[in-house]
């Protein structure tokens, strides 16, 4: 499934709020894998379930939530641009 939300939506998270947004949805019970995809001033991120789980043994801790909430705020404060 994919859901486009388009920045102005009423149900959009306020700016700056995105991050929050989406550890939310990595964290909610449900399917096992969550992928996001986010524009961000002309550059783009993505973020896995799956993938941050593999990368921090557990990301339904308190901590490891907090890791993730921290990734996802510098990548937008990255504007997406992901150094190669």
């Amino acid at each position: 499934m994919a859901v486009r939300l388009p920045a102005h939506h009423v149900d959009a998270p306020p700016d700056g709020e995105a991050a929050g947004a989406i550890v939310a949805m990595f964290a909610a019970r449900g399917p096992d894998e969550v992928t996001v995809t986010r524009e961000v001033r002309g550059g783009t991120y993505r973020g896995s379930r799956r993938e941050l789980e593999q990368a921090l043994a557990e990301i339904d801790s308190v901590e490891g939530l907090a890791l993730v909430r921290r990734y996802l705020e510098s990548q937008e404060e990255d504007d997406g641009k992901v150094e190669s």
